[in-house]
């Protein structure tokens, strides 16, 4: 297992410098990530007890009532994963801002009440199942297939309250 870890460590990313990152995509990645950035999970969540923490992968998001409180933890936890994994923040991606003005996050925008479809991803959602079409109609795919992946779409739209945003022009 260990030889394997490293040798998916070591293998050299594209585009990126020698020694750095790893390559995306790749279930381990998620993997990684959690398992590199947990002790700062439970650091946010059970010693500093924020309200609001959530990540994903490497992005993260934390509420706060007071902006005080925010720019502290951004210190701190950029003391930490500097000093604890070797990591930087990139400052183009740090935001402190009122949650009413929502948050780009995961193809989402994030308001404190609601979760919207960000504009680039419902249009790519809209390109998706018209390609598909297209291809069934070509027969490229088949209806299983084609069902398949607009059900993964409803799947996601109906979790975000969004049923019926996009439906398909073949009757099935």
């Amino acid at each position: 297992m260990r030889d394997l870890l490293e040798t998916i460590v070591r293998h050299p990313v594209p585009k990126a410098a020698r020694g750095k990152g790893l390559p995306i995509g790749n279930l381990t990645s998620q993997w990684f990530a959690n398992l590199y950035l947990d002790g700062l999970d439970h650091l946010v969540k059970e010693q500093w007890r924020f309200g609001g923490y959530l990540r994903y992968m490497d992005d993260i998001v934390l509420w706060a009532d007071d902006k005080a409180d925010l720019w502290w933890a951004l210190a701190a936890i950029r003391t930490w994963l500097r000093t604890q994994r070797k990591l930087e923040l990139k400052d183009a991606a740090i935001r402190v801002a009122p949650a009413a003005e929502g948050l780009p996050f995961l193809g989402l925008r994030v308001y404190p009440n609601a979760l919207r479809l960000q504009r680039q991803r419902y249009c790519r959602l809209k390109r998706l199942t018209a390609r598909r079409e297209k291809e069934l109609a070509a027969g490229l795919i088949g209806e299983d297939q084609f069902v398949g992946s607009l059900r993964a779409a409803a799947g996601i739209l109906s979790f975000l309250g969004l049923k019926g945003l996009v439906r398909s022009t073949i009757d099935l």
